[in-house]
């Protein structure tokens, strides 16, 4: 029984780390307004709500302003605004929870490079999925 708990650990630990590196930027902003509110002795329920309030609204105003905007360069703009912080913060998770399990220093810079660049393309497809223009 220990062991199916672990693997459910293991699995609720890497759906969290895909849904937090995906959805990067607007949790980002929401945390931001999180600690804002929890700052302002609003307490915890409060920060929770402030920053529900503030991190889906982000993902829906970047989605829609992406398929909004009809200018590629801009588009492209809006994509790496969106897809940065997701690459940044997956790299940063990949390296620290990888420095004591690979001990050459290329092999874990490389698979931290490659981890990041995924979920750089994860968010990415997130981003772009409901776009519905004709290429």
């Amino acid at each position: 029984m220990a062991g199916l708990a672990l693997v459910f650990l293991i699995l609720g630990i890497v759906w969290l780390f895909f849904k937090v590196t995906t959805y990067a930027l607007p949790c980002l902003i929401g945390l931001a307004a999180a600690q804002w509110a929890f700052d302002t002795r609003v307490g915890w329920i409060g920060a929770f709500v402030v920053f529900g309030l503030t991190a889906l609204p982000t993902f829906g105003l970047m989605r829609w302003l992406f398929t909004a905007v009809a200018h590629p360069a801009a588009r492209i703009l809006l994509a790496i605004a969106f897809v940065a912080p997701a690459v940044v913060v997956s790299y940063l998770i990949l390296s620290q929870l990888s420095e004591g399990l690979i001990p050459s220093g290329l092999w874990r810079q490389g698979l931290c490079l490659m981890g990041s660049g995924l979920m750089g393309l994860m968010a990415l497809g997130r981003l772009v999925e409901n776009d519905r223009r004709d290429v």
